[in-house]
């Protein structure tokens, strides 16, 4: 009996020294390296409850000075490179229960890896916080968790009532908030906060933080069509979504509105209504009246009769028979970014560009025809050059015009031998270089901006250059395709063919019958007919084969699909649980088209829950994605949405909207791309409020508008398929 006790007893023993054995390893962790195995967070103090100021991304590798052991999660004291550059310090989390979110690293492979030593950091930044936004968190105290609402409260407390009910107006005209406008913080508004605060990645603390003030009301003045507080407004927003929708196409066609088709009717939506008015003698109060709906219909019925059966000769023929297509075209991209102008970059002269002009010579006081005759593009050039900027103090980014402009540019300076950069569309110092470099061959300013001036100098250098190397095909492809590799070549011969333009051999290489093909295909679909395999002749070439090829699949379902544009009730459809069959899976890839530009990325499902939330497939397809919005950064999406369609990889097209501002979780890291973006439906909802969105179901009726509904099916069972 003594033995048996001594036994248990010694068992016991052991037990306990194993676990004080692993209590002291997990106190033993100093002067070592370790790497993040996801985001982690960055606090200072050892305990979830301390203030969180920074997240060390996933794969950051950090130096470890010390470690202890709080409520069964080890944390470690470690030094990190900042978003700067700049060396910080501050606690993680190392693990806790089954879970590791910081691997410790063995000192060899830390050398060979990182070259790095004897706490030494790598160059690269761990950090995700700027130096501004670590103060802010620490000065407010923002803790890891959502903060209950006496702490939220609390936090709030300094703030009147009537800035909590500017907040609660704003978060309610997002779509976040639901509650009425109070004026105190009570718990609805919290959640609100901490719902805005998740969208746009910042800790969902619920408290108002300048930072969350500074975005929202970034958020809100961009929100297309606000609400203003004006009795005026007020009552044009008592129509119908459908009925504004309808108002401010009407409105854009005959070109008094250029802003965007949202059904919401915001302060550019009731200065067109009141100007209309102006004009046809009624009282100009802003608002969607019997009377005004019955006048515009007239005037816009009248407006589209005459414009059927007017010569051509009268109007849109001017512009399109004795101006060019590039010079429609280059009209176009200026139009569009003066905002004047939201159809595609066609370089045809259309209802569209007609009334865009229209509006443009009307603002700046020149005689309204729509015509592009010589006094207005030579108004729209200055205008135009007035809205580009100069940084001397940036190499990075000199020249602010369009993206597609850019790539003109760079691809023309290329075929001139004056830039050996990529074709990005940015504009980098490279491309400054260059364009000061041409400019200084040809007796221009030399400011590296691509005026109009330097514009006509180049395409004029150019056109002569590509004209003299036509005479034979084996300068044009040394000329024009010189830069361009066998491989790209060699694959637009092979669609070409195809689409039945090209009946020479795929040989990769760019002669004549290439050459010829090329330009058959840049006049057909409006692009300049140089024969060069420019990145926007590659692009359409690539969208233009995926559409034949869709459309001609040997499957019956996939035939039957690219027929026809599909508007997808989201939870009829998920109910039914058809996304398996129209390939609305987790890990699937989609082909996005913003209807607006014409312009389109491959994008990947990273989740179907309320609506669909995707990431950009690679860092090209984020490169797409900014340059739809007209920006530079991820950071400057706006909250705007936009109508747009999907083509699933099972063949099926579906319109929907746009929300693209980066947010939540990111499971691909090459893309550039810091997080993932919201694709909705018809009825889908947000996360946050848990409700339908009227800006994303007014850009899905924008998006229906422009297939047609007659040739729209909506989905919500497998017998619509």
């Amino acid at each position: 009996m003594f033995n048996h006790t001594k036994k248990i007893l010694s068992v016991i023993l052991c037990l306990i020294l194993c676990v004080l054995a692993v209590s002291a390893c997990a106190q033993t962790y100093s002067n070592v390296y370790g790497r993040a195995l996801t985001r982690v967070r960055v606090r200072d103090d050892a305990s979830t409850s301390s203030t969180v100021f920074d997240n060390i991304e996933q794969n950051g590798v950090v130096y470890i000075t010390e470690s202890k052991e709080t409520n069964g999660t080890v944390f470690l004291h470690i030094k990190y490179h900042t978003l700067e550059g700049k060396t910080e310090s501050g606690w993680v989390a190392q693990s806790s229960g089954g879970s590791t979110y910081v691997e410790i690293l063995d000192a060899k492979d830390v050398k060979s890896e990182y070259d790095v030593s004897g706490g030494t950091l790598p160059k690269g930044p761990a950090g995700t916080k700027s130096a501004s936004e670590r103060e802010e968190l620490r000065v407010q105290g923002v803790v890891s968790s959502p903060a209950p609402a006496s702490s939220s409260s609390a936090s709030t407390s300094k703030y009147s009532a009537s800035q909590i009910s500017d907040v609660q107006q704003k978060l309610g005209a997002l779509g976040i908030y639901s509650g009425e406008i109070t004026g105190k913080a009570g718990e609805k508004t919290i959640a609100a906060i901490q719902s805005f605060q998740k969208k746009i990645g910042l800790e969902p603390s619920g408290n108002l933080t300048p930072t969350t003030l500074s975005r929202l009301d970034e958020a809100y003045s961009q929100l297309s069509g606000a609400k203003t507080a004006t009795a005026e407004t007020k009552s044009a927003n008592s129509a119908s979504s459908a009925t504004i929708m309808d108002v401010q196409e009407k409105l854009k066609e005959l070109g008094l509105y250029q802003g965007e088709i949202t059904g919401n009717a915001g302060d550019k939506t009731t200065a067109a209504i009141k100007e209309f008015q102006k004009e046809n003698g009624l009282a100009a109060d802003g608002i969607v009246g019997s009377a005004t709906l019955s006048k515009l219909n007239a005037v816009y019925n009248a407006h589209v009769s005459a414009s059927s059966t007017t010569a051509p000769s009268a109007s849109v023929a001017p512009a399109s028979s004795s101006v060019s297509s590039s010079t429609i075209s280059d009209a176009q991209e200026k139009l569009k970014a003066l905002g004047m102008y939201s159809g595609e970059i066609t370089g045809n002269a259309g209802s569209k560009t007609e009334a865009a002009i229209k509006a443009f010579q009307k603002k700046y006081g020149l005689t309204a025809d729509g015509i592009l005759g010589s006094a207005t593009l030579s108004k729209l050039n200055d205008v135009y050059s007035g809205t580009q900027k100069t940084d001397n103090s940036s190499s990075t980014e000199t020249v602010s015009v369009p993206s597609s402009t850019i790539k003109q540019v760079q691809e023309k300076l290329k075929a001139l031998g004056m830039y050996n950069g990529e074709i990005t569309g940015n504009a980098g110092s490279k491309t400054t270089e260059a364009i000061k470099a041409f400019q200084k061959k040809y007796g221009l300013t030399v400011d590296g901006i691509a005026g109009s001036a330097t514009l006509s100098k180049l395409n004029s250098v150019y056109a002569a250059a590509t004209s003299k190397s036509s005479s034979s095909s084996s300068s044009t492809a040394s000329s024009g395709n010189a830069n361009v590799s066998s491989s790209t070549i060699k694959n637009a011969q092979q669609k070409l063919k195809e689409l039945g333009l090209y009946s020479g051999e795929v040989t990769g290489k760019a002669g004549s019958k290439t050459e010829a093909a090329i330009k058959a295909f840049q006049k057909k679909y409006g692009l300049t007919a140089d024969g060069i395999l420019g990145s926007n002749t590659i692009a359409k070439i690539n969208s233009v084969y995926a559409a034949a090829h869709s459309s001609s699949s040997s499957s019956s379902s996939s035939s039957s699909s690219s027929r026809h544009i599909y508007n997808l009730d989201w939870f009829k459809a998920k109910n039914n649980k058809l996304f398996g069959r129209l390939g609305l899976v987790k890990g699937h890839s989609v082909h996005l088209t913003d209807l607006n530009s014409g312009k389109s990325l491959n994008v990947t499902i990273q989740s179907a829950g309320n609506h669909l939330d995707v990431e950009p497939s690679t860092s090209k397809d984020t490169e797409t994605l900014l340059s739809i919005y007209h920006v530079t950064s991820t950071s400057s999406i706006t909250f705007l949405r936009r109508p747009a369609v999907i083509t699933t990889d099972t063949g099926y097209r579906i319109v929907c909207s746009i929300y693209a501002q980066p947010h939540g979780s990111q499971l691909i890291h090459s893309n550039n791309f810091p997080g993932q973006f919201c694709l909705h439906f018809l009825n889908s909802k947000t996360h946050g409020s848990n409700k339908v969105d009227g800006d994303h179901q007014a850009a899905i009726r924008t998006a229906v508008a422009h297939y047609g509904s007659s040739n729209v099916t909506v989905i919500r069972t497998e017998d619509d398929l």
